[in-house]
């Protein structure tokens, strides 16, 4: 073949092309023309409970929960956590959490928890399913203590 001719246009090229055009247009014209008559099920999305625990600095432990773990929902997720040093629940302070998505462009949620009816609460919203990134500072009169846990959000 000449450096002028194009792989295009060679003798070769057009005949492996015109040897499969048979093949593909029998694929692509198999079965019915009709519409298929049934229609696809929808995907129904169920409430469920997010569990997660992740250790702070300075011997801190924190476990929770994020309901019902839905994005694109006119309400937020609640989210519930309980904080331990030494095996003791923290009582007092807040816990700062910060939620984002990593290698996606969106900016990121955050709630400021409250210690109440035996937990730390606050709500958070989820823009779409995925992995996040869950930033948990704790802070109380003399301790600040930070950590970060993958919260997976997955559709049941």
């Amino acid at each position: 073949m000449s450096p002028s001719k194009s792989i295009a246009t060679s003798p070769l090229t057009l005949a492996l092309v015109l040897s499969l055009a048979p093949a593909f247009t029998a694929c692509s014209t198999a079965g019915s023309s009709k519409p298929p008559t049934a229609s696809p099920t929808p995907i129904q999305l169920v409430a469920h409970a997010t569990h997660f625990a992740a250790r702070l600095h300075g011997g801190f432990q924190v476990s929770g929960r994020l309901y019902p773990s839905l994005p694109y929902q006119n309400r937020p997720n609640s989210i519930q956590l309980t904080v331990l040093r030494h095996g003791r629940t923290q009582r007092s302070g807040a816990v700062l959490v910060g939620l984002s998505m990593p290698g996606m462009h969106m900016a990121p949620d955050h709630s400021v928890t409250r210690f109440s009816g035996g937990h730390f609460a606050g709500r958070l919203r989820l823009p779409m399913f995925g992995i996040y990134r869950m930033l948990l500072v704790y802070r109380t009169l003399g301790h600040t203590q930070s950590g970060s846990v993958s919260l997976p959000v997955t559709f049941r």
